[in-house]
């Protein structure tokens, strides 16, 4: 039986879920959320309690529309801390149009994430500008330099991927997830959703 004083959140872009839906996880009465990345399809469930916290995520990676892999690995701690871990959902590789460049994004977040965390950010708001900042910077480099062409439109509206960390910061869980968007091919600022 599910505890109605259990918080859970659980999302599909801007549509909420059954409510039924939470009975098919035991939550701990903590914070806890899930989440299907409409774009890519990744899903991501996040879950804290009074031991600690848990991050999940699928495995699938797809190309062209065909399943590459179902052992891609999207969830990453955050080094020296451990606990934080991240997760990416979305374009992890964007590859050059003429398919002569690739450009990792993947590898580019896990820079900002380690970066930011050795910083003197004194608030989890202020760790995530840095992290933001990074990526930011990594992805406009990318395309300044030629290494990507066109960023990926997921959605038609501009989404490249989403980034979700979660974890404790500084003793206080915390969780966000910042998307990652362009408009018109001019890339925004990575920015948190609720």
């Amino acid at each position: 039986m599910i505890n109605e004083n259990w918080a859970f959140r659980t999302t599909i872009g801007d549509s909420v879920l059954d409510p039924s839906f939470r009975d098919c996880f035991a939550i701990p009465p903590a914070i806890g959320f899930a989440d299907i990345h409409p774009m890519s399809g990744t899903a991501i469930a996040v879950v804290y309690s009074s031991e600690g916290f848990a991050i999940a995520a699928d495995g699938r990676e797809m190309r062209d529309a065909e399943v590459n892999t179902d052992d891609r690995q999207k969830i990453f701690a955050i080094e020296p801390e451990e606990t934080l871990a991240y997760a990416l959902a979305g374009s992890a590789i964007i590859t050059h149009t003429t398919a002569t460049t690739q450009y990792n994004l993947e590898a580019d977040v896990a820079r900002a994430v380690q970066q930011a965390i050795s910083g003197d950010a004194l608030t989890f708001g202020g760790y995530l500008d840095n992290v933001r900042s990074v990526v930011y910077e990594g992805l406009r480099a990318a395309k300044e330099s030629g290494t990507v062409d066109t960023y990926p439109n997921l959605d038609g509206q501009g989404t490249i991927a989403t980034l979700i960390i979660a974890g404790y910061y500084k003793g206080q869980a915390v969780d966000a997830a910042v998307q990652i968007t362009h408009k018109d091919q001019c890339l925004r600022l990575p920015f948190p959703i609720p």
